[in-house]
């Protein structure tokens, strides 16, 4: 497999044309295909390409503990295995490899976590550490109550916050997403009546993620803010070259914000994102996803291009048949505009404006 994630040499560029209203004439965003993936049996696929997923398709707290046992070890703590990793201040520990982020002050450092899009943004490594020190709590609860042995404690903590994840995930995140009415409907709650669950393991059940998943969940990009910020009682106190606001573009693959403030960045950007509404689930991307994306001299990426690229390295087929595949409607094949019955009129003039 590291054969294979290190020498990808098949790409689908995408070339700007010219006249873009950011990008300047000649621009080529560089876009490396997926990485391919063997089918269920470790062969050579002979039917569709399929793609690599490097996480699990469990929500088992990957992000946390990783996707395999060798980056277990890596994150757990050498000398007292019960708990996590950290580093000074309880932060996520340091990433040796200066490559996995862009450094701009010296004794700041990359972090590692059970997920490599740990240093993305600053709020993704908020979210990590937060989960982090979640588990290293539950180990001293379990403490107080009389729990010794190192490997029970790190098993029934990292249980217990799988479980508070899986929770969260269906009775909170899903519950607003889908709304609980379509939860009720198609039984994805985990409360509220529901009796029996399956506790136990199926070899034949594929639980691989649907690509038809992994194009339909980037919705989530249109969540994306223009700016990142730190949650302060004191705002005027904040260093006026180095503010607790910064645009998006400027907090790419940098854990800078996580060290402002004494190395309290974590929690304070977590109290501001539970304070501050993300932008409406639409169609629509932030200037600083869409045009800014991995700004790096005067170079950067358009993220909602990057999304349309990829469902076409996927191979994913036109939404109407996924809705005729996958809801048991009957959709036909669009022969005209006006048959776009699924689409508004804007859209739709949209789509004319772009599509011979």
């Amino acid at each position: 497999m590291s054969f294979i994630l290190n020498n990808r040499d098949q790409c689908v560029p995408i070339y700007v044309p010219n006249g873009d209203s950011f990008f300047p004439n000649g621009t080529c965003m560089n876009v490396p295909r997926s990485v391919p993936a063997l089918d269920g049996y470790c062969n050579t696929p002979t039917g569709s390409r399929q793609q690599v997923n490097k996480i699990t398709s469990y929500i088992d707290g990957s992000n946390v503990y990783g996707s395999s046992a060798a980056e277990l070890i890596k994150l757990r703590d050498p000398n007292f295995p019960e708990y996590m990793a950290v580093s000074l201040g309880k932060n996520l520990p340091p990433n040796n490899d200066t490559s996995a982020c862009t450094l701009t002050v010296q004794g700041e450092s990359c972090s590692i976590a059970g997920d490599s899009r740990v240093n993305v943004v600053p709020s993704l490594g908020s979210y990590h550490t937060l989960f982090v020190q979640e588990h290293n709590r539950i180990v001293n609860l379990l403490k107080g109550l009389g729990w010794t042995d190192s490997e029970e404690l790190f098993q029934e903590a990292r249980k217990i916050n799988i479980a508070q994840i899986q929770q969260i995930t269906y009775n909170e995140f899903l519950s607003w997403f889908l709304t609980r009415e379509v939860m009720n409907q198609n039984s994805l709650l985990i409360t509220g009546g529901r009796t029996s669950y399956f506790t136990g393991y199926d070899s034949t059940i594929n639980t691989d993620i649907a690509n038809d998943f992994g194009i339909a969940y980037r919705i989530g990009h249109s969540w994306i803010t223009n700016q990142m910020q730190l949650h302060t009682d004191f705002p005027e106190t904040s260093d006026i070259n180095d503010p607790d606001v910064k645009n998006i573009e400027n907090a790419y693959l940098n854990p800078h914000m996580l060290y402002m403030r004494g190395r309290t960045g974590a929690s304070r950007m977590l109290k501001w994102m539970t304070e501050t509404k993300c932008p409406r689930t639409d169609r629509f991307v932030e200037d600083g996803a869409r045009n800014k994306l991995f700004l790096k001299n005067g170079v950067s990426f358009d993220l909602a291009a990057l999304n349309i690229n990829r469902g076409r390295d996927h191979g994913i087929p036109p939404y109407w048949k996924y809705r005729t595949n996958l809801c048991g409607e009957t959709l036909a094949d669009p022969s005209s505009w006006t048959s776009l019955t699924w689409h508004d009129n804007i859209t739709i003039e949209l789509l004319k404006s772009v599509y011979q």
